[in-house]
């Protein structure tokens, strides 16, 4: 049991720990019925040993680097999910006939629909009242799962492509496999699939523009302006989301310098457009009436705080950049972190 002292003695486990199965906390005590809550400890237990098994038990391992190298074990995951998303989302979707669940997914689908129309998406309001966050080039990406009727696809397939970037990246066989059940291993994973939320495909292409932009000045003009269309994706899929749209092409300066003006001069021009686009309404409920609400939520000690806290941060991301893919999307990851926490939750939810 050499591996379990390992385990408890590797920060990493721990940090697994933390960002996988606190936030699960939440999604326990909303969902489980009582008297299985008093098993959440058990639970907990057995993912963190699960956890460093997979860093350090030796036939773990293997096993994981034998699933990494193989496609047939991601398909499979892919195809179980579809088939259960399939099943459980339309009946968490019907709760909104009871003005209950979760209303981010028909905040993409009606803003995704609107374009396709032909129609301003203008910020209407829900059947909850509340208005949409996501933004259009997020949304017409979004758009062919919205009208074929397989919007409950987004977060399997999300999930599908999340090892096929790892190894895009240099990752190794094993981070390929981590990267497909770190996230089944966590609750929270689960309430996204069933409710239809976006948040976990938005990270996932946030990773996938990581990956693409490391490899800037080894592509051709057609690559690149695939790279362009991602990061336009990824800037629009919430407002604030722009900043480390424009923070990864700042990671680009060492390796090529053109391409990192040019995609800080497009984060940029991302925020100067929606800014042109929404002010005919700004007094209605638009990205700059959302970004003035988070400034409130802030408050008057919290705004200077978290300005402090997101420069930090996005200088340290930079500064610990170097020509690795790792340290690429360690900075990606230390950029959305940096973020004032509150303001990110606000304006991520719909």
């Amino acid at each position: 049991m050499s591996w379990v002292a390992d385990s408890v003695r590797d920060w990493r486990v721990w940090a697994l720990f933390a960002f996988l199965q606190v936030p699960g906390l939440r999604v326990v005590a909303k969902y489980l019925p009582a008297p299985l809550r008093s098993w959440t400890p058990l639970w907990l237990l057995a993912t963190l040993l699960f956890y460093g098994a997979l860093l350090h038990h030796r036939r773990v391992r293997g096993w994981c680097r034998s699933a990494g190298r193989g496609r047939v074990y991601v398909l499979a995951i892919v195809i179980m999910l579809s088939i259960f998303n399939a099943v459980v989302y339309p009946r968490v979707d019907s709760l909104k006939s009871q003005l209950r669940g979760s209303d981010e997914d028909d905040n993409l689908i009606q803003t995704s629909l609107r374009l396709v129309r032909g129609e301003r998406p203008i910020y209407v309001p829900n059947y909850l009242g509340n208005p949409p966050t996501q933004e259009p080039g997020w949304a017409l990406m979004v758009a062919p799962l919205t009208l074929s009727g397989t919007y409950f696809l987004l977060t399997p397939l999300a999930l599908g492509a999340l090892p096929l970037i790892v190894v895009a990246a240099q990752g190794s066989e094993l981070a390929a496999a981590l990267a497909t059940l770190l996230p089944l291993s966590s609750p929270a994973f689960w309430e996204l699939l069933v409710t239809g939320s976006d948040l976990f495909a938005i990270g996932v292409v946030f990773a996938g523009l990581t990956a693409a932009i490391f490899g800037w000045r080894d592509l051709g003009a057609a690559p690149r302006a695939a790279c362009v269309a991602l990061t336009i994706a990824a800037g629009t899929t919430r407002v604030v989301f722009a900043y480390p749209a424009a923070l990864i092409g700042c990671f680009l300066w060492k390796r090529h310098r053109k391409g990192a003006v040019l995609l800080i001069a497009l984060g940029t021009v991302i925020v100067a457009l929606e800014i042109l686009a929404w002010w005919p309404d700004r007094d209605q409920v638009t990205p700059i009436s959302l970004l003035a609400k988070g400034v409130a939520m802030l408050g008057p000690i919290g705004l200077p705080v978290g300005a402090i806290a997101t420069a930090a941060g996005t200088v340290f991301a930079i500064a610990q950049v170097d020509d690795s893919a790792a340290s690429w999307m360690r900075g990606t990851w230390l950029g959305l972190a940096a973020m004032p926490a509150r303001w990110r939750s606000r304006i991520s939810r719909a």
